[in-house]
C-alpha cells in the first residue's frame, strides 16, 4: 500500500517549550526534542507517542511557512503526515492530483516532502515520509538530530 498510515499531526506553535509541558501536564505525552532544524528554520519536536510535533519558527523565512501560519491564523493544527512506501510514488501522485511541493528534506535515512496547503487540501500541509520500518519516525529524527537513545 502506497500510503500506509498517518504518522503524526504537526501542531505550529509560539512557544514550543511551554507547548510540550503542557501538552506532557494535560495526556503524560512524551517528546524527543526539542530539536533545532537551522536548514529548515523551525525548531521542532517528535513524537515518542500520541503523534503530535511541535513546530516552532526560528527565522522569519522558514522552509515550511509556520511563521505566515502563526501571523495569519495563530497557533494550531496545520499539518497532516502519512507515512509512505515509496516516496517518489506518492510525489507523483500528489503532484498529478493537484499538489505543490513546498520542500523536501532528509534526516538520516527518514525522507520527507512537504506539500503547500491548497483548496485540494483543504487547507492543510500535506505531508508524506519515508523511513526504514525498524523504526519510528520520532526515533530516527531523533537521531538525526544528536540524540541518544
Amino acid at each position: 500500500m502506497l500510503f500506509e498510515s498517518l504518522n503524526r499531526v504537526g501542531v505550529a506553535v509560539y512557544d514550543i517549550d511551554q507547548a510540550i509541558a503542557d501538552f506532557q501536564d494535560l495526556f503524560g505525552a512524551e517528546f524527543y526534542g526539542p530539536f533545532d532544524d537551522p536548514d529548515v528554520g523551525i525548531k521542532v519536536t517528535t513524537p515518542k507517542h500520541l503523534g503530535l510535533e511541535f513546530v516552532s519558527p526560528q527565522r522569519p523565512d522558514d522552509k515550511i511557512g509556520t511563521t505566515k501560519i502563526l501571523e495569519q491564523f495563530g497557533e494550531g493544527l496545520t499539518a497532516v503526515c502519512w507515512k509512505v512506501s515509496d516516496i517518489e510514488e506518492a510525489e507523483k501522485r500528489l503532484i498529478e492530483a493537484g499538489l505543490t511541493p513546498m520542500t523536501k528534506m532528509q534526516h538520516g535515512p527518514m525522507k520527507e516532502t512537504v506539500f503547500m496547503p491548497c483548496k485540494k487540501s483543504h487547507g492543510l500541509t500535506i505531508v508524506i515520509n519515508e523511513f526504514p520500518d525498524t523504526n519510528g519516525l520520532g526515533m530516527e529524527s531523533a537521531r538525526y538530530f544528536g540524540a541518544e537513545l
